[in-house]
C-alpha cells in the first residue's frame, strides 16, 4: 500500500489543514451526488477519501494554494505555523534591572546612529558600522574564548548562580532556575552578542541601565552588521532563502558565517 502513496504530501509530510479542507470538499461533493443517487454518492465519498489518503489531497493544486493563501491563524490552530527564530537575550535574571527605561527605544538603527555605532555607508544608501565601533567590536570578537555561561554572566551582567548554556534544536539557550534568559540561532550568534555587549559599553552611556529585553533587542538587531565571525575571523554574509513546510512558505533574510554556515541573524520577511 505504501508504494501507492504520494510521499511528498502524506505521512509526516501530510498537511492537516489541507486534509481537513479536502475532506470537507469531499463531503459536499458526495452530498451533491447523493442528491441524485445515494449509492453513487456513497461510493464517490469512499473514493474521495481514498484519494486524500494516498495522494494527500483531492483537488489538484491544494497544497500549493494552501501554502500561499491559508491564514496564519488557521496554521496556528493546527500547530503548523512556522516557528519564529531565536532572537537572543530575552530578560535579565535581576528583576530590578527589568524596570522600564526612561528613554524607550523606538528604532534600533536610530539608537545606534545617535551613539556613533552606525553611520551612512560611503558607497550605498544604507547604514554601516562606524570605523571606531567596528574596530572595537572586532577586537572583542577576536579576544573571545569558547564562551560559557560564566562568560555570558559577565557580559550580560547576570547572576552566575545556576546559569546554564545548553544546546537546543534551534541553536543554544541560556537558562537559570527561573527559566529561559535567552535563545540564539547558533553558538556563534551567542558569542557575537557577548562581544557586542562589551563593545557597546564604551559607546552607550546608559547601556547597563537598559532592561534585558531592550539590550536583547539591540544586540539582535546589531548582529545584522556582524563584521567578522568568532574564532575563525572569517566574513559574515547576508543571504535570502525560503523556508518551506507541508503547509506554508516564508521568505527569510539571514546573516551567516561563511566558513561554518552558522546563522548569526535571521528575519522572516
Amino acid at each position: 500500500m505504501t508504494r501507492f502513496k504520494q510521499a511528498e504530501y502524506t505521512g509526516e509530510n501530510r498537511c492537516t489543514p489541507c486534509t481537513v479542507i479536502n475532506v470537507l470538499i469531499s463531503i459536499f461533493l458526495s452530498l451533491v451526488i447523493g442528491f441524485f443517487s445515494q449509492i453513487i454518492g456513497g461510493v464517490a465519498f469512499i473514493l474521495f477519501l481514498a484519494a486524500i489518503y494516498f495522494r494527500g489531497y483531492l483537488i489538484p493544486g491544494t497544497p500549493k494554494l494552501t501554502k500561499k493563501y491559508l491564514p496564519v491563524f488557521v496554521l496556528r490552530a493546527f500547530g503548523k505555523e512556522i516557528e519564529s527564530p531565536p532572537t537572543g537575550l530575552e530578560s535579565n535574571s535581576d528583576p530590578a534591572q527589568n524596570q522600564s527605561s526612561n528613554n524607550a527605544i523606538d528604532n534600533p538603527e536610530q539608537f545606534f546612529y545617535r551613539h556613533n555605532v552606525v553611520a551612512p555607508c560611503d558607497s550605498s544608501d544604507d547604514l554601516c558600522l562606524t570605523e571606531s565601533f567596528s574596530s572595537v567590536w572586532k577586537d572583542e570578537i577576536r579576544a573571545l574564548p569558547d564562551c560559557t555561561a560564566h562568560d555570558a554572566a559577565i557580559a550580560f551582567q547576570l547572576s552566575d548562580s545556576n546559569l546554564r548554556l545548553i544546546e537546543t534544536n534551534s541553536g543554544v539557550a541560556l537558562k537559570n532556575e527561573k527559566g529561559s534568559i535567552g535563545e540564539w540561532p547558533s553558538r556563534s550568534a551567542f558569542e557575537v552578542d557577548i562581544a557586542a555587549a562589551k563593545a557597546l559599553d564604551g559607546f552607550v552611556p546608559d547601556w547597563w541601565s537598559r532592561t534585558g529585553d531592550e539590550r536583547g533587542w539591540l544586540l539582535s538587531s546589531l548582529r545584522l552588521f556582524t563584521p567578522i565571525c568568532p574564532h575563525e575571523n572569517g566574513p559574515a554574509s547576508m543571504e535570502e532563502d525560503m523556508i518551506e513546510t507541508c503547509c506554508s512558505t516564508q521568505d527569510r533574510l539571514k546573516v551567516v558565517c561563511e566558513q561554518n554556515n552558522e546563522v548569526l541573524f535571521e528575519h522572516r520577511l
